[in-house]
């Protein structure tokens, strides 16, 4: 069956995802009314913002006076400067936070292999599969954002560095289901599949 879903970097606007927006305006706000976040953030459907304000009061990172008309919204969470990323029941969506646990402990690790970055970049409520760090460290070393150190060979792992000159930023690149990356510090997507200019080992 096809998949006609848009990649992520498309429901973006201007390196931010839609959530991404609406949560910038919430920090800037602090306190307000769903009309004054609407009129803030004029590029997205009404829908999409009652939407994630829904997700927010349901995971604790809003809370709602509805005995005022129109309802007051007050930030009472507030994560920094990345959205959160949740269901509708407010219980976190792990997979945002499981590119962000290895794009941050591969800057804290410096050098390591995908066994180490599987183990490091876990936490009790994040868990990074072995072979999740292996294919995050085989896509960003095609888009030239890792350089191999040592190639693998029979029982030895290959061991990797980040170029520093692609340390892009805080916000960890993500693979669409095109197989693209896409990098949020950039705004772009900065590698394609098939690309003739993937690095050998």
């Amino acid at each position: 069956m096809k998949d006609n879903r848009k990649p992520a970097s498309i429901e973006r606007i201007g390196g931010l995802t839609k959530r991404d927006r609406i949560w910038k305006e919430i920090r800037v706000q602090r306190e307000f009314t769903a009309a004054s976040l609407i009129a803030a953030v004029t590029e997205m459907q009404n829908s999409s913002i009652h939407h994630y304000l829904r997700c927010l009061c349901a995971g604790g990172y809003l809370e709602a006076d509805k005995t005022q008309k129109p309802a007051r919204y007050v930030l009472i969470k507030d994560c920094g400067v990345e959205s959160p990323r949740l269901r509708q029941d407010g219980s976190v969506v792990t997979q945002g936070r499981i590119n962000e646990n290895l794009w941050r402990t591969m800057k804290i690790l410096k050098i390591f292999d995908w066994m180490d970055l599987s183990r490091f970049a876990s936490t009790p409520d994040v868990m990074v599969k072995p072979q999740t760090a292996k294919h995050y460290i085989e896509t960003l070393h095609k888009a030239k954002y890792l350089i191999c150190l040592r190639p693998s060979s029979p029982g030895v792992r290959a061991t990797y560095r980040m170029l520093s000159s692609m340390n892009t930023g805080g916000r960890a690149p993500m693979i669409q289901r095109d197989r693209s990356l896409y990098d949020p510090n950039l705004g772009k997507i900065v590698f394609k599949r098939g690309q003739n200019n993937e690095p050998k080992n």
